[in-house]
This record gives C-alpha cells, structure tokens and sequence, in this order.
C-alpha cells in the first residue's frame, strides 16, 4: 500500500468522523429543542395555574370575577382595579404563550387551546369593556391577535351563558344547557 492509498483511507475516515459527530449533533440539538418546549410551556402553565389557585383560594377574588366577567361597571372602581389586575396576569401568561407558539416554543395544539381559551374569554362583555380600557399596553401582535377575535366573534356566545350559569346556578341539564331560571 502506497501513501496515497493510506492518505486516501484517512481522508473517508476523517469525513465519516465528521458525518457522526453531525449526526451527535443533531440529536442533541433535537432533544434540546423538546426541553426548551416544555419548559416554555411549563413556565406558562405555572403563570394561569398560580392565578388559578388564588382565584379558587379567594372568596372575595371569584366574587370579583363572577360579578365582573358578565359586566364589570357592576364592580366597585376598587373592585375594577383587582379585575384588572386578574386579567392583567391571565392575558400576560396569554401573551408569553403566543409568542412561544410563533417562536415554535409550543406545539400547535397546545397554542391552539390557549387560542380558543382567550376566544372564550373575549365573548364576555366585561372581559371585552377591560380589554378596551387596558391602560398598559401588550406588545403589538398579540394586540392585533386579540383584536381579531373580537372582530371574528368566533367563540360560541352560548357556551360562555352555560358557564355563567352553571357558576350561579351550580348545574345544567343533560344536554348542557343551563337551567331555566
């Protein structure tokens, strides 16, 4: 064997190395992608799941949003200032969410349940009187992205009535409609 065989054998040694050690590398890189996701998730979770866990702790927090939700010139201008605060945090969690989606920080289908979640919330008319009066601003997509649920009107009206009075009322019929009151 000459040196030019040797050199040659080298040569597709060092280049299959390199192939391996990319190959390594996109793994790691897939994987690392995966932890990112969920901790991108895991951190919104945390953000809606803590204010959850306060508005279920606190009487006068749910009285608040149940008052407010349907209407909140209902509220005391104090009373309006807790709400705000409430929406203020769920949206902010909202907004960490959307742009991890864009980012592809989200799975599609997990964006997408939080995406009909604020569809939901936007059908409420005191949800809909906070967001016109949010003093501080959202960044500028998500704005758009909110305001076009609202234009689009694509969350069920009705649905949004079940859950009213099911809060009042504590039940609703077979078919999931509320109860004649």
């Amino acid at each position: 064997m000459n040196w030019n065989a040797v050199g040659a054998i080298g040569e597709v040694l060092g280049a299959a190395g390199v192939i391996v050690t990319l190959a390594y590398l996109a793994v790691q890189i897939r994987q690392n992608t995966r932890s990112q996701r969920t901790d991108a998730y895991g951190r919104a979770l945390d953000r809606v799941t803590t204010l959850q866990g306060r508005l279920a702790e606190s009487d006068t927090l749910a009285d608040i949003l149940l008052r407010g939700v349907p209407d909140n010139r209902l509220l005391t201008a104090t009373e309006r200032v807790q709400f705000t605060w409430i929406f203020y945090e769920m949206f902010s969690g909202f907004e960490f969410m959307f742009h991890e989606a864009r980012n592809d920080g989200l799975p599609r289908e997990v964006w997408q349940r939080w995406a009909d979640t604020i569809r939901w919330w936007m059908t409420f008319p005191g949800v809909r009187q906070w967001w016109a009066a949010h003093p501080a601003p959202f960044t500028a997509e998500f704005t758009m992205f909110v305001n076009e649920q609202l234009v689009s009107d694509a969350a069920d009206a009705a649905e949004a009535a079940r859950w009213i009075a099911y809060l009042r009322n504590g039940v609703t019929d077979e078919d999931g409609q509320a109860p004649d009151s």
